[in-house]
């Protein structure tokens, strides 16, 4: 491709991919609803990261990644202007130019459906740590079922569909997936067991993934922080992260990125599910 470029694009793509090797990259992988979100908000509050989200185009970014092996300047710049916005002191990332200060040395990737595209995250060229949340499948499914406003079925199956070794892999979920006849909250429960099986993938090396409970890290948030924070490279906070502190405005998901961590969606399923879909859902 870059043979097919003028000199002066190729520079400028070159630069681009250059500057994109002086970063750690985080990806956040694992199954909606089940902590990513969390996840993420914290190491994007730690001072040395910055947190790319689903809604600052991660999704865009990581296709280049994993296709092209490269990062367009236009991407990247446009990532970086809409991740600025989820921050409420500017100066302590960006200079006056809206260049990423020194200090910042890891990107945040909060891409849950990257979760399958393990096989192409293992040739990127750049440094690449994984963390892998999972949570009660009651839960996730509980929290799917609120998100009414997002096609997050069409989604996933379309994603599974489109891949030649998950279509063979999955073929049974697949066929429940597109029938009308079952129901959303089996479908959701099928979601979270194809994403949270993958887990498999990322666990070998270079990819090294480490997996944790949504639950464990609600009840020992400064202990896991650490946990987290070492196996992103990222040095050791000197007090725990403080998301709601760092962060502004709402998330994926709706999620109000000023809400502290509380374990008021740990176990919810128990006050909104009926012993009949609890039953569907282990099934």
């Amino acid at each position: 491709m870059l043979r097919l470029l003028g000199r002066e694009t190729h520079q400028q793509l070159w630069k681009v991919v250059e500057n994109m090797k002086k970063f750690e990259l985080v990806f956040i992988a694992g199954c909606q609803r089940s902590g990513t979100t969390l996840v993420g908000q914290m190491l994007g509050a730690h001072p040395n990261a910055l947190l790319i989200d689903e809604n600052d185009g991660v999704a865009a970014l990581i296709d280049e990644l994993l296709v092209e092996k490269q990062v367009s300047e236009t991407q990247l710049k446009k990532c970086l202007a809409s991740a600025k916005k989820n921050y409420q002191r500017l100066e302590e990332r960006f200079d006056a130019d809206g260049e990423l200060l020194p200090n910042v040395t890891h990107l945040i990737l909060k891409a849950p459906n990257a979760t399958f595209f393990a096989e192409q995250l293992r040739d990127i060229e750049w440094p690449v740590r994984v963390l892998f949340p999972v949570r009660d499948a009651r839960d996730v499914v509980c929290s799917m079922q609120r998100l009414s406003h997002i096609p997050m079925l069409q989604n996933q199956l379309r994603l599974i569909s489109g891949s030649p070794t998950l279509k063979d892999r999955f073929r049974n979920e697949i066929e429940l997936l597109s029938d009308h006849r079952i129901a959303d909250h089996i479908k959701f429960a099928l979601v979270w067991r194809c994403k949270n099986e993958l887990l498999s993938e990322f666990r070998p090396a270079p990819l090294n993934a480490l997996s944790f409970r949504y639950e464990d890290l609600i009840d020992d948030t400064e202990s896991w922080q650490k946990r987290i924070c070492a196996h992103a490279q990222l040095p050791t906070p000197e007090k725990p992260l403080v998301h709601d502190q760092v962060l502004k405005g709402v998330g994926p998901g709706l999620t109000a990125r000023f809400r502290p961590v509380d374990a008021f969606s740990k176990q919810r399923w128990q006050r909104q599910m009926t012993s009949e879909i609890e039953n569907d859902v282990w099934a």
